[in-house]
Formats: structure tokens, sequence, C-alpha cells
């Protein structure tokens, strides 16, 4: 003990330590004394003479729990009780404990992460939605003022599979950096692996991916992480999950000066996030310039802060409108063929070659006048060519060929 004292730097004479774990020998101890701060550690190891059982059995805990609060009123002496807790992460032993006492703190974080996060849990004289987040040093604890900054990576390049979030712990708002990796399944079962969130939340919004939106999710591998080894239980990042899963699908960047914050709901709606005023206000200080929101906070909603828009969207849909960067809904055909994924086979990203397919296109009068908007939507974001099948078709070597026709951005088509 002395030796963590100079570690971590603490200096006082008036610290005094005893080691005992009779209860009663620590009240005549506290009396003689009387200091202002009492720290018991741990109330599983404290017996009392009146009860006759072992430290740590549920009577034992009650009765010297019953004690300690009792000392503190008649004194006025503030005691800290320190508690073992489960393998759940809930304090061991009876509830009896928690109602006991007047503030039930507790301590979160992983043995292989540096970050602590000190949670309330109970409290009668203040509220228990703040939260305070701590790093652990060499030197002991130490708060840390801006938890969005050690939340957020910086990368010399942009990278696909990655969308920030704005979420909300408490009154705290914050923004994390949402993680996800889409690859093809090796073997006949999908591999889901969260960390950091619920593994049936992202089961269910892989659901609503592959049913609302089109995406084949049933031959995919999918792999989420939040930055900082954060456990996220906030709905409020749905969006961002969605959207770090849909860059990593496509295997394209998304905007490193936009955020999401929005719940979806089983029917691909975007519900509004709780405390969404704060999370836009935290988005606009940390010098993001777009945020997605519900649409239904359109009206409710206050005035975003200055540098800062706001996106509302109401469908799940309209989400590949903000992670692609395209500019409008109905004029654009690049988002029409995002739109309408259920009819055109979900299109590849490979050396920045697109490649699509429309049955629904190809029974149509006017094939041509249907594809080539697209095609100039699709070199319009920066692909280097796109390959047309033809419409004639010619008998070779037992089996048909159709003819292909490739377009370049800045050249004249070419058959082949």
């Amino acid at each position: 003990i002395k030796m963590r004292a100079e570690r971590i730097g603490i200096v006082n004479e008036a610290c005094y330590i005893y080691s005992e774990t009779n209860l009663e020998n620590i009240i005549t101890q506290i009396t003689q004394h009387g200091p202002d701060l009492v720290v018991i550690d741990s109330i599983q190891t404290i017996y009392t003479e009146t009860i006759d059982s072992s430290p740590g059995s549920v009577s034992q805990i009650r009765e010297s729990a019953a004690l300690l609060q009792k000392y503190a009123k008649q004194t006025g002496t503030s005691i800290i009780v320190i508690g073992h807790i489960t393998k759940d992460g809930i304090i061991a032993g009876p509830k009896i404990l928690e109602h006991i006492v007047d503030v039930v703190l507790q301590f979160e974080g992983d043995n292989n992460n540096i970050y602590r996060i000190l949670r309330s849990i109970k409290n009668r004289f203040g509220a228990t939605f703040e939260i305070g987040v701590f790093e652990m040093r060499g030197e002991g604890l130490i708060e840390v003022t801006n938890p969005s900054e050690i939340l957020l990576s910086h990368y010399d390049e942009p990278l696909s599979g990655i969308a920030v979030g704005a979420a909300v712990d408490g009154a705290r708002a914050y923004l994390i950096e949402t993680q996800a990796l889409v690859s093809t399944a090796a073997y006949g079962t999908p591999q889901r692996s969260a960390t950091g969130f619920d593994s049936r939340r992202l089961n269910m919004l892989l659901a609503v991916l592959e049913k609302r939106v089109g995406l084949k999710m049933y031959t995919k591998d999918v792999f989420l992480n939040f930055a900082g080894g954060f456990k996220i239980s906030d709905t409020g990042l749905d969006m961002s999950v969605v959207a770090a899963i849909l860059s990593s699908y496509f295997d394209r960047p998304l905007n490193n000066t936009t955020c999401f914050a929005g719940e979806i709901g089983l029917s691909g709606e975007v519900r509004p996030a709780p405390r969404s005023e704060q999370r836009i206000g935290e988005a606009a200080r940390l010098g993001f310039r777009r945020i997605v929101v519900s649409g239904y906070l359109r009206k409710s909603l206050p005035k975003p802060p200055k540098g800062i828009e706001v996106v509302y969207i109401n469908k799940l849909e309209e989400l590949g409108r903000i992670v692609f960067g395209v500019s409008g809904p109905s004029s654009n055909p690049f988002y029409c063929l995002l739109k309408s994924l259920r009819e055109v086979r979900p299109f590849r990203l490979r050396n920045r070659i697109v490649t699509a397919s429309s049955p629904r296109m190809a029974t149509q009068n006017s094939p041509q006048a249907q594809i080539a908007p697209l095609e100039q939507a699709v070199l319009s974001q920066g692909f280097g060519a796109v390959l047309r099948a033809g419409g004639r078709e010619t008998a070779g070597r037992g089996r048909k060929r159709r003819d292909a026709m490739t377009i370049y951005p800045d050249q004249p088509q070419q058959r082949g």
C-alpha cells in the first residue's frame, strides 16, 4: 500500500490504515479518531459478533451494512463501502445491500483497455444519468474531459467500413467510431461477431438490411467493433452501424465529416434517437459538417449550431444517398439503382469496376435509354469504365455468346 501511494503521489499524514475485519473493533477506532471519510474494503470480509455465521454470508453482509449505516447517520461520517461483483457485473451478495446504502457507484472497464467508466446505479441525492470517464495510468486514474477525442481515430486516407456515431450515455454525449467488416462467408453458416454491441440487435439490423434494402447478407460474414473497447447499449447508434456495414459491403469509404444518430425499426423506418439535440451539439463542437438524423425531428429540433448541416431521412433506403454521397434521390440514377436493389442484382466493386445486371431493364422497350443514364452516373462516381452487355446473341461452339460494349469516360464506345 505504501509503494502504491508513493507511485500515485499521495502525501497525506492524516490518512490512517487499520487492518481489521471485526466490525465492533472498526467502529471503536473510527469513534476514537473521528475521520471525515471512512473506506471499508470490503464488506464481504467484515463480520459482526452479534451474528453467528461466517464472513460473507447473507446475514453478515446485511447486519454489517445496517450497523455502518446507523453509525454514519448518527455521527455524520461519510462511509464508502466496497463490494465484490460477480462475473455478470452485478454486486455480489443480497440485494438488501443496495437498498441500505444511499449511492451505488460501479466501475466498468476491460482488463485489456486503459479506460474506465464510473457509472451511477443509484443516487438518493442526485441524478443517476451522470457518468465519469477515466484513464488508467501509472500515476493513477486520470479524468478524461473529452471522451470523443479518444474514441475517434485519425487516418491518413479514407477507409471503408468506418462510420462515426453520436452516442449518449447518461447526460454526456460523445462521438464514437464504428468499425464493420463484411466478407464472403467461407463456410455454410455466416459468422456474426460484435464487440461492445448486442449481437442480437446486430442480427436484427442485418435482417432489416436484407428485407428492406435487398442486400444478400445471408452469404456474408459480418464483424462489428467499437473503438476504445467500450460497451454500447445506445439504440441511437443503429444508423452508424448500418452505415459502416454498407460502406464495407460496397468497399467504399464514407465522408469523414459526416456522423449518424438514429434508431432503426423493423420496417426500415428511422426513429429519433434520445437527446438528439445534445448529439448534434457534440458533433458541431468536434468540427463535423453534417449529421444524419431521423426525419421525424424536422419540426421539433431547434436551429442547429453554426457550421453543421442536419440531414433528415425517414427510411433506411434513403441512407444510400448519404453513404455514397449522391446529391439527389430522384434525378440521379445511381441512387435509383441503390433504392431498387430488390429488383436489381447488387453490384460488386472489384478493382474499381462496377458490374450490374437487371432483368427488369432488359425486358423494357428501350433498354439503352434506361442503361445510358446509369452508365453516366457510374462514371461520374470515379470508376474507370462500364462494361455493357449487348442485345445481340451469336452462336459459338455449342453455346450462345453475347456482344459486349466497353464505355470509357472520354473515349468512343468499343465493341468486343
